[in-house]
């Protein structure tokens, strides 16, 4: 790794610059490993290669997270690369923002926003009267869900939202007592609202990941990503790109909202959400099939 100490006019704050995984071995694209890892590693090797070649006073463009190291602040840094600034253009931008940036933000009192205070009030109230969170119960159902859905021995093949309410597992964890709905409980049970929310939030949840599809025939049917309706999704989606793509408004790569959209125009995906069609073009970017031209924008490899 490489250590700088970066200073943005309000003090110098070190930045910890880590090497890539296997910097100094030859660059070459390993079949066990995805398109996308190979391109990261050159980008990372090339950031490195600026690094190297840094001297005390240039200006230097840091992204990344927060840590602390020793007692000490420091930078973990994801993103770097030296700025080409003859005119010390950046330079004057940024010290002419910092009076503005200690009057609104640096000279304030620091307050929590209010859903921080929010959260923090629930998790006190949860410790005090384990009662458990909306959240936690949401969790729980989302477990209990994919162990049941994953088993093709179960027959989940399709099913509605309002089917899971028949279910006696799932009713048991939805109407637990929850510190969002403790007013609306009567006489000890859980509001409708309650269970009807926690399995909504859980299944939407199972869309985003995936392992659910919205049904074409219904808003609120759902069918199981198996293996079969996975590949006809995947294989839709590259039709459809390889189709587009030829056109030239599309030849710099088709958005995947496009992609979104002219599934819904099929029978079996009329009601696919945009989670699960950046989760297929992400799997076909790992297959090598489709390249990403931006993080929305894709064409086919081939």
């Amino acid at each position: 790794m490489f250590n700088y100490g970066v200073d943005d006019g309000t003090g110098v704050v070190n930045c910890c610059c880590w090497k890539p995984k296997g910097r100094d071995k030859p660059a070459a694209v390993n079949p066990d490993s995805s398109f996308r890892e190979f391109v990261t590693d050159k980008i990372q090797t090339h950031q490195m290669q600026q690094l190297t070649c840094m001297e005390l006073g240039d200006i230097i463009h840091v992204r990344g997270r927060l840590n602390r190291y020793r007692n000490r602040v420091e930078v973990s840094a994801s993103y770097f690369r030296k700025v080409e600034d003859q005119s010390c253009k950046a330079e004057i931008y940024r010290m002419e923002e910092l009076p503005n940036m200690y009057q609104n933000v640096y000279d304030r009192p620091f307050v929590l926003p209010s859903i921080v205070t929010s959260q923090l009030r629930l998790e006190s109230e949860e410790s005090e009267s384990g009662v458990q969170r909306e959240a936690d119960l949401v969790d729980r159902l989302c477990i209990y869900l994919r162990s049941q859905l994953g088993d093709p021995s179960n027959g989940f093949q399709n099913f509605f939202l309002r089917e899971l309410e028949t279910i006696e597992a799932v009713m048991d964890i939805a109407s637990c007592p929850c510190l969002e709905y403790k007013q609306d409980s009567v006489g000890g049970k859980a509001p409708i609202r309650q269970i009807r929310n926690i399995i909504k939030q859980s299944v939407d949840r199972l869309d985003r990941e995936g392992i659910v599809i919205r049904s074409g025939n219904e808003k609120e049917m759902f069918q199981v990503a198996q293996e079969s309706l996975t590949s006809w999704l995947e294989k839709t989606i590259l039709k459809i790109l390889r189709a587009d793509c030829q056109l030239p408004k599309y030849e710099k790569g088709c958005h995947y909202l496009h992609v979104m959209d002219r599934l819904h125009n099929l029978n079996p995906f009329q009601n696919i959400s945009a989670q699960a069609v950046k989760l297929a073009l992400d799997r076909l970017e790992e297959q090598s099939e489709v390249i990403s031209t931006t993080f929305k924008h894709f064409i086919p490899f081939s």
